[in-house]
């Protein structure tokens, strides 16, 4: 097996050529050596393996983290208070007096 190693940001990246099939694959390690991600196509060239390597690198650079249940997002509290506290201005404002109880809850949180 040929393998060529290349470095992107603190990220090992490996490319190596398997005998049996002539194919180009690649390898992501973490900083402690240990597999993050293979790549499961096989590319017939170098040229072509290092192209996919690049799209990567741009569609990593445009994910996001986006949480199903949204309170599984460690800021999630952080932007529940921003929104009562935005609410509760809001009301402020526009002298709201009569209220339901949902909503006087919402805003004792605030507090």
């Amino acid at each position: 097996m040929k393998a060529m190693k290349i470095l992107i940001k603190a990220i090992d990246l490996s490319i190596f050529k398997v005998r049996k099939d002539g194919e180009w694959y690649w390898r992501l390690k973490a900083g402690n050596n240990e597999p993050m991600a293979i790549g499961g196509q096989g590319f017939s060239s170098k040229q072509s393996i290092l192209g996919s390597i690049e799209n990567v690198k741009v569609e990593i650079g445009r994910a996001e983290i986006i949480f199903e249940n949204p309170e599984d997002d460690p800021a999630y509290e952080a932007k529940t208070k921003t929104i009562q506290k935005k609410i509760h201005l809001f009301l402020q404002v526009h002298n709201f007096s009569k209220m339901d109880d949902n909503l006087k809850d919402l805003l004792k949180k605030c507090n």
